[in-house]
């Protein structure tokens, strides 16, 4: 009989000279738990933004945690706690229709659908001296 495991890991999303043509974002993963959960990611592609950083982060969460076990996501994102729990299902039925950052969300929500597990999502105020948060951000970074 497997017994389900409670997760909580942090995320974060870093950019660092945004808005130039030298952007280079990344992603952070932090367990407090589990060191072997803590990643840092160097986001690819053209379009070098923190908001990607901390969608990557997420996605990263869910797939390297057990799908049969519990999991909690904190991070410091308002947008993107929000666009998950408020938009996601919306934006599934309407079609991804005028969605910034679609591809990520896509990820996200197939992570979620595949989970068979309980998924939350907790902001925490960040550069607030929260150690999960600010182990991440510099994980990201």
């Amino acid at each position: 009989m497997y017994l389900q495991k409670q997760w909580t890991l942090y995320t974060d999303g870093a950019c660092l000279e945004g808005n130039t043509s030298r952007a280079r974002a990344g992603a952070g993963t932090f367990c407090l738990e589990d060191e072997t959960k803590n990643h840092a990611i160097r986001i690819p592609g053209p379009s070098q933004t923190n908001q990607r950083g901390e969608l990557i982060a997420i996605v990263k969460a869910l797939s390297i945690t057990p799908k049969g076990d519990m999991l909690t996501i904190v991070s410091d994102s308002m947008y993107t706690i929000q666009g998950i729990i408020e938009n996601l299902r919306k934006w599934e039925d309407e079609g991804w229709m005028r969605v910034q950052n679609t591809d990520i969300f896509q990820k996200i929500a197939y992570e979620l659908h595949t989970r068979g597990s309980e998924t939350y999502f907790q902001w925490v105020k960040g550069h607030s001296n929260n150690s999960g948060n600010d182990r991440a951000d510099e994980i990201a970074s």
